[in-house]
């Protein structure tokens, strides 16, 4: 970064989102890999956190996806993979697993998607098991993704309904040809949110929707600089403000899933800590932390929830991590856009 570049960051800038003013909140943040620091901008209108400078960082996931089962955070992913395989309603297992999921269950219903067997296009579907999911459930959905090895992949293993594609080209060609787009865990990490949703709610028929989630930085306490993935793999920290800012901006309306009976059954908490996380790379692309992805078998799971072992370690992790329970809202944003 400049040192002009970086003078304007400190001044404060002017937030993409909702035009507010962007403060400085760290300017010593690590990155995902060690040796790399970044800004945190904070939006004082719509609290939004962004790092800076932008990069691309394409380099990393070729890192994260040759050793996905390794690297925390992204292990799960390929857990998903697995189980959906092997679920007798693989919708509801994921639903049941995760928040955008259930975010993505719950806005199918309310619209009577699959009754109505509306065109779905799930961008960014990666490793493709929530679009294998949803055609097992009797929607009609297509996985997008701009990686031809995640495609491949993805096609290997649960069919034919892939494209690789960038979203901007696919959505020109294909303008007004999907009734319902899904976008889970992708905005964060987008250098300019408000364009790539522009191209997304291109694809839509008049009044379609857009169902997309993202980490939820709403629940943090002031003075919170940076819980999300570190950057360059996540560049934005949503806030439930801000999500409603690009809704209007895009001309649309904004509503959210209530995850309270999630929250209670998942025993959910978020930390107090005011500090960036650290590195998950080496500098040499290593994995610092290990991830083990397999976790405990479903028997092991079962046996230990009726014993009570799996209430009394999450109860000393809050206590460890000076953590707070979550109530009706989720570490991740559970949106529907409307297209007006």
């Amino acid at each position: 970064m400049s040192t002009d570049q970086y003078n304007v960051l400190r001044e404060g800038g002017i937030c993409l989102l909702c035009g507010g003013k962007q403060i400085l909140i760290g300017d010593n943040c690590p990155g995902y890999m060690e040796g790399e620091m970044f800004v945190i901008t904070e939006c004082t209108k719509c609290g939004v956190g962004e790092a800076s400078p932008k990069r691309n960082a394409g380099d990393l996931y070729n890192i994260i996806y040759s050793d996905v089962t390794r690297v925390p955070g992204y292990a799960r992913y390929a857990q998903y993979g697995d189980s959906v395989l092997l679920a007798k309603n693989p919708l509801r297992y994921l639903a049941d697993s995760e928040e955008c999921y259930l975010g993505v269950d719950h806005f199918l219903k309310e619209v009577d998607a699959k009754a109505r067997q509306l065109v779905i296009v799930e961008i960014g579907s990666g490793l493709g098991y929530l679009t294998y999911s949803l055609n097992c459930a009797g929607y009609r959905a297509t996985g997008l993704d701009c990686s031809p090895v995640a495609v491949g992949s993805a096609r290997a293993r649960y069919g034919a309904n892939y494209v690789c594609a960038d979203i901007g080209e696919y959505a020109k060609q294909h303008a007004g040809t999907a009734d319902i787009v899904i976008l889970t865990e992708v905005i964060e990490h987008i250098e300019n949110p408000l364009e790539f949703l522009a191209s997304a709610l291109q694809l839509l028929r008049n009044r379609g929707q857009l169902i997309l989630s993202t980490p939820n930085k709403s629940l943090y306490p002031q003075g919170s600089v940076w819980e999300s993935e570190l950057p360059p793999i996540h560049w934005w920290w949503f806030t439930e403000s801000s999500m409603i800012k690009m809704a209007e901006r895009l001309g649309c309306r904004a509503k959210f899933v209530d995850l309270t009976d999630f929250n209670r059954v998942k025993e959910r908490y978020i930390s107090h800590g005011g500090s960036p996380r650290q590195s998950v790379l080496r500098a040499n692309g290593s994995v610092k932390n290990p991830a083990w992805a397999g976790g405990l078998p479903a028997f092991a799971k079962r046996f230990m929830h009726s014993v009570g072992r799996v209430r009394v370690a999450r109860k000393l992790v809050r206590l460890l991590k000076r953590g707070v329970a979550l109530q009706s809202r989720g570490t991740t944003i559970c949106a529907l856009y409307t297209k007006e």
